[in-house]
């Protein structure tokens, strides 16, 4: 039985990595993905997008192309539960600004944030403008997540005024000890000295972290890959890493 399992696998995989371009392949490869990780990313991805919405039935008749998951799906999929910091991971994941995401953004995002160490993921994502530092405003938004805060689509908490000014003011009173030169700029240092100091921060990142690496493949491939990262990219962000190819970052109409 060990034997045609081994079989199907590997059959599997093959008409697997048939689907996926030269061009994607070539940075699958950049990123040091193997053929088992990639098989392991595929049919994670095709569990979400293969599912039509609230009816739990499969949905198998689209093509490669058209499969698209959608934060609802991705939301519900790893039972995500109110942790806001999904909702941020997955803009981040959507290059295309479409709503959806397809498969290679999938496997790129899955990459970065899996390989990636939290401090360095957290504060890239949150450094909107690639500034090299967070204002007072974006750590204050790092605060609010992590208290469970929900924001709407113009990224303004929503929460009853009472609990709002509460929590906003021990936001505010964080971000003030983070600080630390009290320049109005927070840099990746005191960021990663202040979260350290208060592991619960980032807590809402490392249960995401948990459960996306358990569903992809497991901790001990990630934790190649993370190595991998390590020695070839250092704490490069992905956009940096992949540079020079032209797929990352462009829009999905084009």
């Amino acid at each position: 039985m060990g034997g045609g399992s081994s079989k199907q696998d590997a059959k599997a995989l093959h008409e697997n990595l048939e689907k996926f371009s030269p061009e994607s392949m070539a940075i699958f490869r950049k990123l040091h993905l193997s053929n088992h990780a990639l098989n392991s990313l595929w049919k994670t991805f095709i569990a979400i997008a293969s599912m039509d919405e609230g009816s739990g039935k499969e949905n198998k008749g689209r093509a490669y192309q058209d499969h698209e998951i959608s934060y609802k799906e991705f939301h519900d999929y790893y039972d995500l539960g109110t942790n806001h910091f999904s909702k941020i991971v997955f803009s981040r994941m959507d290059y295309g600004d479409s709503g959806e995401i397809n498969f290679e953004e999938y496997v790129f995002s899955m990459w970065d944030f899996l390989t990636n160490d939290l401090h360095h993921f957290v504060f890239q994502v949150f450094d909107k403008d690639d500034s090299q530092f967070l204002t007072h405003q974006e750590m204050e938004q790092i605060m609010l997540c992590s208290y469970g805060v929900q924001f709407d689509e113009n990224h303004n908490a929503k929460a009853d005024q009472a609990t709002h000014k509460l929590l906003k003011k021990t936001a505010i009173n964080a971000v003030n000890i983070a600080d630390r030169n009290n320049d109005k700029k927070i840099t990746f240092e005191e960021y990663e000295f202040f979260t350290r100091k208060n592991g619960l921060v980032e807590h809402p990142g490392h249960d995401m972290q948990e459960k996306l690496c358990k569903a992809n493949g497991g901790g001990r491939m990630w934790a190649a890959l993370r190595k991998q990262r390590v020695e070839n990219h250092q704490t490069n962000s992905l956009h940096k890493v992949l540079h020079h190819h032209a797929w990352v970052g462009r829009d999905k109409s084009t």
